[in-house]
């Protein structure tokens, strides 16, 4: 079986973000050894679960979106997943709601690991 990495945060052991997928529908954490197990579908190493964005928002920086911004942003986060990698446009759409300053941005940067 093809075994793929992706990154994200484990919810019981917060560990290092790092899992395992065997065969597109189990995810082991490697940081809590496997008790983390969530089932999904096999996706790429730079896809992440939209409520992980959800999660790293600041609420006081996303009520200072326009409404256009918010309505971008409630599109983002109902996709279920997105590809975070750079140079993509969801991530560009990211950046430019949120500038290098923000706690939104720095929260997004630590969950890809950068």
């Amino acid at each position: 079986m093809t075994e793929i990495i992706i990154k994200r945060r484990c919810e019981r052991c917060n560990g290092s973000g790092i899992f395992s997928i065997y065969g597109g529908s189990q995810v082991e954490c490697v940081g809590c050894g496997g008790s983390g197990k969530v089932s999904m579908a096999t996706f790429g190493d730079s896809i992440y679960f939209t409520y992980q964005i959800a999660e790293a928002t600041d609420i006081p920086e996303y009520n200072a979106l326009s409404a256009a911004l918010k309505q971008v942003y409630r599109d983002i986060i109902s996709m279920g997943t997105v590809n975070l990698t750079d140079g993509t446009t969801i991530r560009a759409a990211l950046w430019n709601m949120f500038d290098e300053l923000s706690t939104t941005r720095a929260n997004l940067i630590a969950m890809l690991g950068e």
